[in-house]
């Protein structure tokens, strides 16, 4: 039975209105005492994980503190009521990282570190051959492709498989699923990969999520800031060409290649999303 939190109060937020579920979980809109609306899970403000719209980490000073590589030398413009600090890091580049991932350590430098000994690995069709200049302090490799094109690709998506080439497997891939090899042709349309009705598909689910990753709440305003591109659309059953709503989720690009790299743990895709179902729907007799 699902608790109403009309009126209720926790922490710094008063509970206002019933919000549309995530996932069938009960979603709640709530006023800070900053002034501030925020959208919260119940169970966030039942268990305490959520105490404001975000402003209570604001208040931490960081200015002078070192973390890791990292040492904060101002405070930078807020992002979605998330604190933002300016950092130097020890190889003298500056980026911009939340407050939250300094202290966790999620964020330990510019992103410097993750460039040893790149050049010369092979990913997929691809062969780093030099490093490129980094993107919102993201790592970026120049990567020779087997088809002999040139390409430059973070180092997170070559690391995760989420860029196997410079495109070409792309266009393969489609001209090998067109025609009556395309899943959509068994319905009577043939979508094609990276086509206008894709990629209006992939816009529609994120429109369908509030351009939100299901997983963690990541926003695509934060994803452009901090990842220079939009959600991704993920394919529960591992078939692009799928594209029925059921089938598809918006994800932040680290948790949808972090749900990537646990299915090649576990040999199958569909096994994953058929865990976090049954989860869900113990966790929902749980709370009825």
């Amino acid at each position: 039975m699902k608790i109403d939190e009309i009126g209720s109060r926790h922490e710094q937020l008063t509970v206002i209105a019933e919000s549309d579920p995530v996932n069938s979980n009960a979603m709640w809109l709530c006023k800070c005492d900053c002034g501030n609306e925020t959208i919260v899970r119940g169970s966030n403000l039942r268990s305490g994980g959520t105490k404001s719209c975000g402003c209570l980490t604001t208040k931490i000073n960081e200015l002078g503190n070192k973390y890791k590589f990292l040492t904060v030398i101002a405070k930078a413009k807020s992002v979605n009521n998330k604190s933002m600090w300016l950092c130097k890091c020890d190889c003298g580049n500056m980026v911009t990282v939340r407050s939250a991932s300094l202290r966790s350590g999620n964020t330990k430098s510019c992103g410097c570190i993750k460039k040893k000994d790149e050049i010369g690995n092979r990913y997929e069709r691809l062969a780093i051959i030099a490093e490129a200049e980094m993107v919102n302090g993201i790592a970026m490799w120049l990567c020779k492709c087997g088809c002999g094109n040139e390409t430059i690709v973070s180092g997170r998506n070559l690391r995760y498989g989420g860029t196997k080439s410079c495109g070409c497997w792309g266009i393969d891939k489609s001209s090998a699923q067109r025609g009556n090899k395309n899943h959509a042709y068994i319905h009577g349309r043939d979508c094609g990969f990276g086509t206008k009705e894709q990629r209006e598909f992939h816009e529609h689910i994120r429109e369908r999520d509030n351009y939100t990753c299901r997983e963690c709440g990541k926003t695509q305003e934060q994803e452009l800031t901090e990842a220079g591109q939009r959600l991704s659309v993920h394919h529960k059953d591992g078939d692009h060409f799928h594209n029925v709503d059921e089938n598809a989720v918006t994800l932040c690009e680290c948790c949808h290649s972090g749900i990537h790299g646990e299915l090649a743990k576990i040999q199958a895709e569909k096994d994953y999303w058929d865990m976090m179902y049954r989860i869900e729907q113990e966790a929902n007799n749980e709370r009825e």
